[in-house]
């Protein structure tokens, strides 16, 4: 099992270590591209991304988890070489898409191999932890690759970021083959090799979540401080322009925030869950609205002190979420394809946001073509993301309401009691699942998300 972690967490790294992403605002930039057109890129992603999410989940459960991260990996080396070659907004667009199908191959089969090699070792408890220290690989991963992409673009191209996260991701292409099955599998790989067809397993995934209240308004939560950890990597490369950084120090700078989640995802892994789990829950959107609501406006010292604090909810939140919905699962059967679910309601967020934002820049006339956005420009954006923050706040209030009402949970449970060992018969026996990924991740939405 040591083996498999330690393949698991190297996958996580790699599949993550994405050089581009602490300068490639600036790539996009001085291709012609203004801050409004990069932010449509993100639409695109993400619009592509959630149409793919569910399905993709719902093939990893079928036909296994090793086999979709093993293709995930790939296409998101693929993806990185064209954006290297592409020449403008069309090419980009292209590789954005090609982008997200390889990122949902990820997204939720990740957790989920984590989640069943436990429970099939009999250490299902663990998983918090193991998934808090994947989260803490990742980051660190993010972290190096940060420092080296920002060193690399200041010696000699922002563009050649992008050739090294193609070599990355191909690493985690590799780990995969080493990748043990999961004792009880059907030669180790499909999940639900006699099960019902692609369109049922999604429908079970779906039905799983619609009978939970508070797992809805989880979701909710999770999806809104997504946007907003996915966001702060396109928005805080101008803000730190803004404040005099250069190329190596913006590298440097993410490099930092990135071990900084790692550390928080590691103290959360040893931390009594039972005791903090609810103020954890309170305390990450609070601290999203004040980072959001000053960032920028106290000089440059205030600024990475608010982008630290970013950080710590960036490397906390995802095991967080994943651990409260994995704790609901009954049945492995539709892991991955609820896990995936959870990442489209997060990828249907930010599709909402990404052009909101956009239009902001478009009217208030600033980032044009090839011009980063001035601190005045970004106050407007930096405050609807507050505004976001507030919102994943209120969510969390009825999601503890529902809680303690005990509607999903125990109803849940006592279905997937009464129908243990017929999955296929009953999807009232699935009670919340988790989510994804990724991310996780940081994240590339579009090119600045990781894996989650």
């Amino acid at each position: 099992m040591a083996r498999t972690l330690w393949l698991y967490n190297l996958y996580r790294a790699l599949c993550t270590a994405h050089l581009h992403k602490a300068v490639f605002v600036f790539v996009f930039l001085a291709r012609g591209l203004s801050m409004a057109e990069i932010l449509l890129l993100q639409t695109i992603f993400t619009a592509a991304a959630f149409t793919l999410e569910v399905p993709t989940g719902a093939w990893a459960d079928r036909l296994g988890r090793r086999r979709s991260m093993r293709l995930g990996s790939l296409l998101m080396a693929v993806a990185s070489v064209g954006y290297y070659v592409a020449p403008g907004f069309a090419a980009l667009a292209l590789c954005e898409v090609l982008f997200a199908a390889g990122l949902t191959l990820t997204s939720g089969a990740d957790s989920a191999y984590l989640y069943d090699q436990l429970k099939a070792a009999g250490r299902a408890k663990e998983y918090l932890r193991r998934e808090a220290v994947a989260n803490a690989a990742k980051y660190v991963g993010l972290g190096v690759a940060a420092a080296a992409g920002g060193m690399l673009a200041f010696v000699r191209s922002p563009d050649a970021t992008f050739l090294v996260t193609a070599v990355t991701c191909a690493g985690a292409f590799g780990v995969t083959f080493f990748f043990p099955a999961t004792r009880g599998r059907v030669r180790g790989e499909a999940t639900q090799p006699q099960g019902p067809g692609l369109l049922m397993g999604m429908r079970q995934g779906l039905d799983t979540i619609r009978r939970s209240p508070a797992l809805c308004w989880l979701l909710v939560y999770s999806a809104l401080l997504f946007t907003l950890v996915i966001l702060s990597g396109t928005l805080f490369q101008p803000v730190l322009k803004n404040q005099g950084f250069n190329f190596l120090g913006i590298g440097l700078a993410f490099a930092g925030l990135n071990f900084v989640g790692a550390a928080a995802a590691l103290r959360l892994g040893r931390a009594n869950w039972e005791r903090w789990q609810e103020p954890i829950l309170w305390a990450l959107p609070a601290v999203l609205v004040v980072c959001y609501l000053f960032m920028g406006l106290l000089g440059p010292l205030m600024v990475v002190g608010l982008m630290v604090s970013h950080y710590v909810v960036t490397g906390v939140y995802s095991p967080v979420v994943k651990t409260l919905i994995n704790e609901e699962m009954s049945d492995s059967g539709v892991r991955a394809t609820v896990l995936s679910a959870e990442s489209a309601a997060k990828r249907l967020v930010l599709l909402a946001v990404a052009p909101l934002l956009s239009l902001i820049f478009k009217l208030t006339g600033t980032g044009a073509a090839g011009n980063a956005p001035t601190a005045g420009a970004m106050r407007p954006v930096l405050l609807v993301c507050s505004a976001l923050a507030l919102m994943a706040f209120v969510a969390q209030y009825f999601y503890q309401r529902q809680r303690r009402a005990g509607r999903p949970t125990s109803g849940a449970r006592d279905l997937g009691a009464a129908s243990h060992g017929d999955r296929y018969r009953s999807t009232s026996a699935l009670a919340p699942v988790s989510a994804s990924a990724s991310a996780s991740a940081v994240v590339p939405v579009s090119a600045a998300e990781p894996s989650s």
